[in-house]
């Protein structure tokens, strides 16, 4: 159980405890209730960090907006940490992502994390107007580009802007969702921590945590953990 006295932390610090909110099946306006609702219990319960999951068209318990959901979030709270986690990347342009993602680290400093994943939802690729084809070496590709600046490794060309060229002094964590082997391996060739699945044994977790570390990483290691609470009849 979380304490309800608890000092700040970096997002995705080692240790850290976060929520992820499954919002309710409302009209918009009580979904972004629901989320504002949750985040907010979560920081007087002592929860380090919340997290908003990115999926498209309705689909229950997600929002299509997740880094848009964090700045409410962000603004609805006073030391909680929040993340779009994870946010689909192929569906946006990587330096756009990067450039949004600094902003929002700009008015919010060492309050903003991210998590990354390819998608594999063909009607959220169809709304963006692009399709899965190539999916792995397209994912890695992006990956790759944005942690580099995301990390503050930002040149030149990108520098221009105040946000971005902030990142050199501030960077922001990242964490790329992994749910094999191959993605753990990915995860460290690119420079970035890992979002483990939540269906998986003790055993696989050790397995993908281990591999994770032997290819190099040296990110954050992050489990997802879910929790159902029952229905009083």
């Amino acid at each position: 159980m979380p304490s309800t006295v608890h000092l700040p932390t970096t997002p995705f610090a080692a240790g850290s405890i976060i929520y992820k909110p499954y919002v309710c099946d409302g009209d918009a306006a009580a979904r972004i209730d629901d989320l504002l609702s949750q985040a907010r219990a979560a920081e007087a319960a002592g929860f380090d960090g919340v997290c908003v999951s990115e999926h498209h068209l309705g689909f229950p318990g997600y929002f299509p907006n997740p880094l848009q959901a964090v700045s409410w979030i962000l603004d609805s709270t006073e030391r909680i940490w929040a993340a779009p986690a994870p946010l689909l990347l192929l569906l946006r342009p990587p330096a756009l992502v990067a450039e949004e993602l600094a902003w929002l680290a700009a008015r919010y400093p060492r309050r903003v994390g991210a998590a990354f994943a390819a998608g594999s939802i063909l009607a959220d690729f169809e709304l963006a107007g692009t399709d899965q084809q190539d999916l792995v070496a397209r994912f890695e590709n992006a990956l790759r580009a944005i942690c580099q600046i995301l990390s503050g490794d930002v040149a030149d060309d990108l520098a221009g802007d105040p946000a971005l060229r902030l990142l050199r002094e501030c960077p922001i964590p990242v964490v790329s969702a992994a749910s094999s082997l191959t993605a753990c391996r990915r995860a460290a060739r690119v420079g970035c921590g890992v979002l483990l699945e939540s269906n998986i044994t003790t055993d696989e977790v050790t397995r993908q945590a281990t591999t994770y570390r032997e290819s190099g990483g040296s990110g954050p290691i992050v489990l997802v953990h879910r929790v159902s609470t029952p229905i009083a009849s």
